[in-house]
């Protein structure tokens, strides 16, 4: 009876120690899949999703076959940021975001300008009970003809904070839908298969 309970004690230890690991495509596959929500709110569409630091790596460095030194260097320079990617669009994916509510060009040009500026303004992190602006924005402008908008965000995360779980509050005054909430818990990632 002993030795059936080393084989166990020996067993659970060899799967325990074991972390799957992905392939850079996997992994990217696995963000995509994992790390995305969306919500319906006043007929908005709000598509999120948390970019992680190896997710952002792999898309900069092409992700085809990526050794662990240059992957390594990569990452570093976008430690310290937390990154985001948000897709807005109306249910009625005909009418544009930047058109809703308006009657003249002003107002769209407005709302045009506020989604490229004031924007940033209205969106936030909270970490614990810490509240973090947003300090990167940017306002992707779509190539293909399509009524989704794009914007990237980045939240500077004081180290003490980099566990709490996050998140992403969505605020702003044309949208008219008070605020929106998408919260990312901190999970274990699969680990990287890299060369």
């Amino acid at each position: 009876m002993k030795a059936s309970h080393y084989f166990l004690l020996i067993f659970l230890g060899l799967i325990s120690a074991c972390q799957y690991k992905l392939s850079p495509t996997e992994y990217i596959d696995w963000a995509e899949e994992n790390l995305t929500k969306q919500r319906l709110v006043n007929s908005y569409v709000f598509n999120v999703m948390q970019r992680t630091s190896n997710y952002e790596t792999l898309l900069r460095t092409g992700h085809q076959v990526v050794d662990q030194v240059t992957f390594t260097k990569e990452k570093a320079k976008l430690e310290g940021l937390e990154y985001y990617e948000v897709n807005i669009s109306l249910e009625d994916q005909s009418i544009d975001i930047t058109s809703k509510g308006t009657s003249t060009l002003e107002e769209k040009q407005s709302n045009i300008y506020y989604f490229s500026y004031s924007f940033q303004q209205d969106i936030h992190l909270m970490k614990g009970d810490q509240k973090i602006p947003c300090t990167l924005f940017h306002f992707k402008r779509s190539s293909q003809v399509s009524n989704i908008r794009s914007f990237m965000l980045g939240f500077a995360i004081p180290e003490h904070l980099k566990e709490e779980i996050s998140t992403l509050v969505i605020q702003g005054q044309p949208l008219n839908t008070g605020p929106v909430t998408f919260k990312f818990p901190t999970i274990n990632q699969p680990e990287l298969a890299l060369k």
